[in-house]
């Protein structure tokens, strides 16, 4: 796709601040599964609703507790002849809280660098996700399962939930 009047901004959707001037917003590939407590969830959320206009649709995906509890405990690795990768995963349900920790070795004259990250995901009840959406001013919202709801298949439906929300016609700011 070819968007040449299209403006990038990085920014923290935890702390931003547009006019009501788009249609539409989309969050894909659970990326709102890194804020990590429901109050800042929140936050994403009444962003979200102040930047859309009237009418608008806010529709995001979010990784459920099956993903995390079936698959992040798996580990993986690949190595070539300039990198090594081990990634290791693992989840704690009391803390609703999925670890991933990369380790990269790069070959770097004349020995190999490494690098570590450590990425944290939590885990968000349907059920809290679509109060804390009414909370923010949200309404008509839902929650479908990927795979039974929208008929998406391969890896990327596995335990998803795809929430849709409408900022009402006549929708109350709250800041």
């Amino acid at each position: 796709m070819n968007v040449p009047a299209a403006a990038f901004i990085l920014g923290d959707a935890r702390d931003f601040h547009f006019s009501p001037r788009f249609a539409g917003a989309l969050s894909t590939f659970d990326s709102l599964n890194y804020v990590l407590t429901a109050g800042e969830l929140l936050d994403v959320f009444r962003n979200v609703h102040h930047a859309l206009l009237p009418n608008g649709r806010f529709v995001f995906d979010l990784n459920l507790e099956e993903r995390y509890r079936d698959y992040w405990g798996s580990t993986c690795s690949t190595v070539d002849d300039e990198h090594a990768c081990f990634i290791r995963g693992s989840y704690d349900s009391e803390t609703r809280i999925g670890r991933t920790e990369v380790t990269l070795f790069r070959a770097a004259a004349p020995d190999w660098r490494r690098e570590d990250v450590l990425l944290l995901q939590r885990f968000h009840p349907a059920d809290e996700v679509l109060t804390l959406l009414q909370r923010a001013g949200f309404h008509r919202a839902e929650c479908l399962n990927a795979a039974s709801d929208l008929g998406i298949h391969g890896h990327f439906s596995v335990a998803r939930g795809v929430f849709t929300a409408t900022k009402s016609a006549d929708a109350v700011e709250f800041r």
